[in-house]
């Protein structure tokens, strides 16, 4: 078939000749072909979404420890040391002003636009009795928990009541140094009300219930005259409620999909399993 270039538009299935300012060119396929700017602006915005996703992700841990020391102590660093050194500490690998000023804005409750923010736990289950909490921090709630949902199905979960699997404790760590033992912090942290005191590689973590964590964690700090690293109020699985959970490969990598996807949400602050020990059924 051969086609009037002028007359009427290049159709897809139109057949290999083409009549072009008076010349025949062979048309070696039939598939449409498109300007690769197109493509190449879509891959731009797409690898920057990556790689900005990515850097989300390697700032959490920094931002939480903002966002606590915000939350427990204040949001000026000149009379918060907690907050002073997590600043510090961000700054010290390169995080920007505005994402600084965004995690103690969090800590007060508020986003960086100033619009209040709203806590929310999702709970789920999945393969292997692995039971999980998405713990959130949103400006936009059913936003929020509805997309939360969506990564946790589309990754072989299901959303179950689980909370009753896990209780709510106070984390108060402290900077290990010689006469700083786990031995020596224990006396004082019972006299102080917590429930328990861990050794755990450069620090000793004391863990109090957590409605008198900010209690605990000043008692302490004066009373071991020790300088607090950080402290936040998380959820911890039962001890009778800990599982081995056995995954297939293919839900190995379901989960591992879920854990990376979810890392990259709006609003996403931490993920609490059951989980003792991974173990792969082949």
């Amino acid at each position: 078939m051969r086609i009037n270039h002028t007359l009427r538009a290049l159709r897809c299935s139109d057949a290999p000749y083409i009549r072009y300012a008076s010349h025949q060119i062979r048309a070696f396929r039939t598939t449409c072909t498109f300007y690769s700017g197109h493509s190449r602006w879509s891959k731009i915005k797409h690898d920057k979404a990556q790689t900005d996703a990515r850097k989300s992700k390697a700032r959490q841990p920094l931002s939480r420890l903002i966002t606590a020391a915000s939350k427990f102590y204040g949001p000026d660093p000149t009379s918060n040391l907690q907050l002073a050194n997590a600043i510090a500490a961000a700054k010290k690998q390169g995080l920007p002003k505005d994402f600084i000023e965004s995690a103690i804005a969090r800590g007060q409750g508020v986003s960086s636009s100033g619009k209040p923010l709203t806590s929310v736990d999702i709970e789920a289950l999945f393969p292997g009795d692995v039971a999980v909490i998405v713990e959130c921090e949103t400006d936009n709630k059913n936003r929020t928990v509805q997309d939360v949902k969506t990564i946790i199905k589309d990754h072989g979960g299901s959303i179950a009541s689980i909370l009753y699997l896990f209780e709510r404790k106070g984390r108060i760590e402290f900077k290990k140094r010689p006469n700083l033992t786990e031995e020596y912090v224990l006396e004082a942290a019972l006299e102080a009300g917590a429930l328990d005191v861990e050794d755990e590689a450069d620090s000793i973590v004391v863990y109090t219930e957590a409605t008198e964590t900010k209690a605990v964690a000043t008692a302490l700090a004066a009373s071991l005259q020790a300088e607090v690293e950080s402290v936040e109020v998380l959820w911890t699985p039962k001890s009778d409620t800990l599982v081995n959970a056995t995954r297939t490969a293919y839900q190995l990598q379901q989960w591992e999909q879920f854990t990376e996807k979810l890392s990259y949400e709006h609003g996403f602050q931490r993920l609490y399993t059951n989980e003792q020990e991974q173990v792969t059924d082949a």
